[in-house]
């Protein structure tokens, strides 16, 4: 019975930290690409901090968020207050960079099915 206790404490420890590292993994990733973004776009210091306090709030909303529509909702929302501060132009590039995102990731996907 106490080894039983022990497994369980044990697996619950491990649960809580490979869920935890999972997190920060996700905070990283979505910090480097806006940092990206930043570059790539030229941003000046005020528009590279409001970029990033919208990340950081939007980020963590997709996050939390288990609705799929809702996701979509807030990644709409993010996008129109970084229309606000962006130029048409640095707009226009920023879709055009998530845009290659997503052919990117979509051909990773397919390699990675057809490597199973």
């Amino acid at each position: 019975m106490k080894t039983l206790k022990i497994g369980i404490s044990l697996f619950s420890l491990l649960a809580i930290v490979s869920f935890s590292n999972a997190q920060t993994a996700s905070k990283v990733k979505a910090n480097d690409r806006t940092e990206r973004m930043i570059v790539k776009l030229g941003l000046d210091e005020t528009k590279a901090n409001q970029a990033r306090e919208i990340s950081v709030k939007y980020k963590d909303l997709v996050s939390n968020s288990t609705d799929q529509k809702q996701k979509i909702a807030y990644k709409q929302e993010a996008e129109e207050e970084l229309k606000k501060i962006l130029s048409s132009e640095q707009f226009a590039k920023y879709k055009e960079i998530l845009a290659n995102e997503k052919k990117s990731s979509a051909a990773r996907a397919a390699r990675a099915k057809g490597a199973q």
